[in-house]
């Protein structure tokens, strides 16, 4: 059984992902475009989570949605690079969208470069979870969270903040900030990146070191399950 899916995942993951990455653009062309995503998330108090959202306000955000959201990764081709299939609720309409991620490096640290689908059909998104089941060699990995989006404008730039009360992740389960600038240019990551860590400074008080990826959380959380 092993070598049968060993062979399958040579044979179809660099096809899978080759789908993916088409259904992306069939389903979105503008949203599909590759852009650089500059997102840096930070483990809160529940005292500072309380207050964040009144700072945000008080400084021109707008509460743009509250969702609830459940992601499922699926195999990749690369490892560290991410296939992630979306379901957001909000207002009790779910939606589903298909998010591509690599790893790319820009002035020695590493960027998210992202592609995300419109939403797509019931029957695609279960075709990609049978189907990513079937190539993975252990169950996917999914957690859920409930987000609060708050938009805004800051040095004239567009600023996207989410405020998570994150679930299963295990030990790392709890209040996080996300704050996210998209950038079109390699040569803006720099720029977008000491915004990011001086607009979290002037969030909290102080500066904060940014927590892994939920991904990486997932990950080193199954790892500690399984030597439990």
């Amino acid at each position: 059984m092993g070598v049968i899916i060993k062979m399958l995942q040579w044979l179809f993951l660099p096809w899978l992902n080759r789908k993916f990455k088409g259904l992306a653009a069939a389903y979105g062309q503008e949203q599909a475009k590759p852009h650089f995503e500059v997102e840096r998330k930070y483990p809160v108090s529940p005292e500072e989570f309380h207050k964040l959202s009144g700072r945000l306000r008080d400084l021109g955000f707008l509460k743009k949605s509250k969702a609830t959201i459940v992601d499922t990764f699926l195999p990749a081709e690369k490892d560290g690079d991410m296939v992630r299939l979306r379901e957001e609720t909000v207002d009790g309409l779910t939606v589903t969208v298909i998010t591509l991620k690599e790893w790319v490096d820009v002035d020695g640290e590493r960027e998210r470069k992202e592609r995300e689908s419109d939403p797509i059909d019931s029957v695609t998104k279960d075709t990609l979870m049978s189907l990513g089941r079937r190539l993975a060699t252990e169950p996917l990995m999914s957690f859920s969270k409930d987000r609060t989006t708050f938009v805004g404008r800051r040095d004239k730039r567009a600023v996207t903040v989410a405020l998570d009360v994150a679930s299963g992740l295990g030990d790392y389960s709890g209040n996080y900030l996300e704050i996210e600038l998209i950038v079109e240019r390699q040569e803006d990551v720099a720029e977008a990146r000491a915004f990011v860590e001086s607009f979290v400074t002037e969030l909290l008080g102080s500066h904060r070191e940014c927590a892994i990826s939920y991904m990486e959380m997932l990950k080193r959380s199954r790892k500690a399950s399984s030597k439990n």
